[in-house]
C-alpha cells in the first residue's frame, strides 16, 4: 500500500468512527528526534517510516499504537527494544498478547516490511506487511 491510498482510507476511517482519533498520541516527531532515536538503537528507520512520523507522530492509533518515540512515555520505542534485546529487529508496536511487530535490521538499517515476532518461539510468523501504511492499514485500521 502507498501513501496516497493510506492517506484516502485514514480520512474515511476518521470520518466513520472518529472516536477511534481521540485517544492520546504523540505530536508529529521533529527530524531531530527520530535522529536521536536511531542512534540510540544503532540503526536507520525506512523512509516511509520516518516520513510517517513526521507527519502524524506516534502513540495510540486508532485499533493499534506505535511506541512513541518519547522518552518520557512508559512504552517507548527504545525502551521496548532493550527488553526484547533481539539486534535482528527493531520493535515499533506490538500485538497485546505479546508478540511484537517488527523491522529486520541488516547492516544497521531497518527494511520497509514488517514481520510478526513471535514472543515464545523467536520466530518470525510468515505473514508480513509490506509497509508502515499497510501494517496501519490492516492493523490499525481494519478491525475485522
Amino acid at each position: 500500500m502507498n501513501e496516497g491510498t493510506f492517506e484516502k482510507e485514514l480520512r474515511k476511517a476518521q470520518q466513520l468512527e472518529p472516536f477511534l482519533f481521540e485517544m492520546e498520541s504523540d505530536p508529529p516527531a521533529s527530524e531531530e528526534l527520530i535522529q536521536s532515536v536511531e542512534k540510540n538503537l544503532n540503526v536507520q528507520f525506512p523512509l516511509e517510516f520516518r516520513e510517517f512520523l513526521k507527519k502524524y507522530g506516534s502513540g495510540e492509533f486508532a485499533y493499534t499504537h506505535l511506541y512513541s518515540l518519547s522518552n518520557d512515555i512508559e512504552n517507548n520505542i527504545i525502551e521496548e527494544n532493550k527488553i526484547l534485546n533481539d539486534k535482528r529487529v527493531v520493535a515499533i508496536s506490538d500485538n497485546g498478547a505479546g508478540d511484537y511487530y517488527c523491522y529486520l535490521v541488516k547492516e544497521n538499517y531497518c527494511e520497509s516490511s514488517i514481520v510478526i515476532l513471535d514472543h515464545e518461539t523467536g520466530d518470525f510468523d510468515e505473514y508480513y506487511y509490506k509497509n508502515i501504511f499497510e501494517f496501519l492499514y490492516l492493523v490499525g485500521l481494519d478491525n475485522e
